[in-house]
């Protein structure tokens, strides 16, 4: 007898779950949606069956085209802001590497003019336009760092190294 009552309660606990497979929200909305296309499409002759399933390819393929533009020109756009702000960060090295060339070539100029006062002056007045210069490149490179942390593509530390 207990063995008994255990098995009607196994197989019990099993239609239990059947029943809970069976009707899962799910699979409920999948049998719903099969039952009213199905009854939707039995009426239909077979030549207006033809032309809805190619209007749904069409449709398919026309939405898919249309999502792909769309993803196709939001990446195109990210490529070019990339591209912009490395051009950018190019510009801004090369414009402080041609400074700091102009002023490492100062002594050599001061040398050539050390007798000819005006010249002389002329050239001291340039090495403090070429520094201040530097300077307002340093000050542009800091913005543009603090502006675009995350788009860098020379990192700030291998900047101070220079």
């Amino acid at each position: 007898m207990l063995f008994r009552d255990s098995s009607h309660a196994l197989e019990k606990s099993h239609a239990t779950e059947k029943q809970l497979i069976l009707y899962s929200p799910i699979k409920q909305s999948k049998r719903l949606l099969s039952f009213w296309l199905r009854r939707l499409i039995s009426g239909w002759s077979i030549a207006k069956k033809i032309n809805y399933g190619y209007s749904l390819a069409i449709g398919i393929g026309a939405l898919g085209t249309i999502i792909g533009l769309l993803v196709g020109d939001y990446c195109q756009k990210q490529a070019e802001w990339q591209l912009w702000i490395t051009d950018k960060q190019q510009h801004l090295i090369m414009e402080l590497k041609n400074a700091m060339l102009e002023v490492r070539a100062h002594p050599q100029r001061l040398l050539t003019v050390l007798g000819d006062s005006i010249w002389f002056n002329y050239e001291i007045a340039k090495f403090y336009e070429d520094l201040n210069q530097i300077e307002k490149i340093l000050i542009e490179i800091e913005n543009f760092i603090d502006k675009y942390p995350n788009y860098l593509a020379v990192m700030p530390e291998s900047l101070s190294k220079y």
